[in-house]
């Protein structure tokens, strides 16, 4: 009999525990946010996107036209919650940011990381002095959690993802993926591309949702098919140009078929003109090493 009393004592806390809810799975409150994406009026130009949180607002990317900025700001108004902020993947996404915050009341930080400052064309100097945003750094906005990846170089100048923290974590990630339409490699940086790429894979694994500079939302496998479709491209302008740092009129309109049947139905953009030339000239460099 004794030796039930200890039992029986512990009986009640026992009981308790029992009814207890059991412990979340995780720690973020709130419902998630909400992506708006705002889809170019014209086929091939950039997108960007509107992330809703539970109080405030933050833009990924500005609209690149008049047309699109105003359809911005209308979709901004119809939130009816204070833009407290705009985070650039590239300084080349920097153009409309002025016509995006004409209507605002209140000074909106604009961040950008260091590489992509660097390349801000001197009509936009104002936004040097604004928000520098650094690698790996998280940027909290009123509930908005977003992490930096500065990415380096890539299809044209510095380039840097932003990813949504939260209960659907999700990576914007600029002009790292060009989904629907034809890249701008007349910078000839398609190496680095690459490797930014691979740099992606590695940061990103696990991330199920991918909001690219251009076309629709993706998952994780647009970054490898990415990659394969680059690769492509070098290998038919290398075997196009045959070491030749341009192209002539004869190679260059063989190439044109050759380029369609590789994403039949996109437009081709400067592929065929000066982004072949610049990519020709980066192999036949990459050659003479």
């Amino acid at each position: 009999m004794l030796a039930l009393i200890p039992a029986l004592l512990l009986l009640p806390a026992l009981l308790l525990l029992a009814a207890a809810p059991p412990e979340p799975r995780h720690t973020d409150d709130g419902a998630p946010a909400v992506v708006h994406v705002l889809a170019p009026g014209l086929p091939g130009g950039p997108t960007c996107y509107l992330v809703e949180g539970e109080e405030v607002v933050v833009a990924i990317d500005a609209p690149e036209s008049r047309a699109d900025a105003q359809a911005a700001r209308e979709k901004l108004a119809a939130l009816k919650k204070p833009l407290f902020a705009v985070l650039l993947t590239g300084a080349a996404r920097a153009g409309g940011v002025q016509e995006l915050l004409r209507d605002q009341l209140e000074p909106v930080p604009v961040f950008l990381t260091e590489g992509a400052r660097g390349s801000l064309p001197a009509a936009l100097g104002a936004l040097a002095s604004d928000r520098t945003a650094a690698d790996r750094q998280t940027l909290t906005f009123g509930g908005l959690r977003f992490t930096v990846h500065d990415l380096g170089k890539g299809q044209a100048g510095a380039n840097a993802a932003f990813v949504l923290l939260g209960k659907k974590p999700a990576a914007f990630v600029g002009d790292l993926l060009v989904l629907g339409s034809a890249p701008d490699l007349s910078a000839g940086q398609s190496a680095a591309w690459l490797e930014q790429l691979d740099r992606a894979r590695r940061l990103f694994y696990g991330l199920r949702t991918f909001y690219p500079g251009h076309g629709a939302a993706a998952g994780f496998s647009a970054l490898e098919e990415e990659k394969r479709y680059l690769l492509a491209l070098r290998e038919l302008i290398a075997a196009v140009a045959k070491g030749r740092p341009e192209l002539d009129q004869e190679a260059r309109q063989s190439l044109i078929p050759r380029l369609s049947a590789l994403r039949p139905g996109e437009p081709l953009g400067t592929l065929a003109g000066a982004g072949a030339d610049a990519l020709a000239k980066e192999l036949s460099r990459e050659r003479a090493r």
